[in-house]
């Protein structure tokens, strides 16, 4: 090796891909087309949903007597004559 030839030294810089220009504001919008996935679509036709009837009976708003308030500070208990 010559001695010219050590000190040399070779920079090697990324590739950078150009980048694609930004569309005009006015340009025209395109509706895409969804796909679902195979597995997707046989794990929906397997899940199974309630009924409206069922979520009703679920999501009842009345408060159970004794239960305790939610909120970190708060240590009261709720009975007959406050429940709404």
């Amino acid at each position: 090796m010559d001695k010219s030839t050590v000190e040399e030294v070779i920079e090697v810089k990324p590739i950078v891909k150009e980048q694609l220009q930004r569309p005009p504001f006015d340009t025209p919008l395109i509706a895409l087309n969804t796909n679902v996935a195979t597995s997707l679509r046989q794990q929906m036709e397997q899940l199974k949903i309630p009924s409206k009837s069922e979520v009703s009976q679920e999501a009842s708003t009345e408060v159970a007597d004794g239960t305790a308030c939610k909120h970190g500070g708060c240590k009261a208990v709720s009975t007959r004559s406050e429940a709404h």
